[in-house]
């Protein structure tokens, strides 16, 4: 799999940030990031853009189960 690591979506390194910040805890759902923040307006950014997706869109995340996500990091953050 090959990851572009210089486009990141706003809305994945938003996510990111809260993760990072602790306002966020990993493994999350779409309504935990909902809960602290108003820059995800649907559940389909999620699983649009988990590893693997059928899409071939650019992976964010990782889908852990059913509805339930941890960030992909890019180099260098942890």
């Amino acid at each position: 799999m090959s990851i572009d690591y210089t486009n990141w979506s706003s809305i994945y390194t938003e996510i990111l940030g809260l993760v990072l910040n602790g306002t966020l805890q990993e493994p999350f759902r779409a309504a935990d990031i909902r809960a602290v923040s108003n820059i995800l307006k649907s559940n389909g950014f999620l699983a649009k853009h988990a590893v693997g997706n059928p899409g071939g869109l650019n992976p964010y995340f990782i889908r852990v189960e059913e509805g339930l996500y941890r960030c992909l990091r890019p180099p260098l953050v942890r």
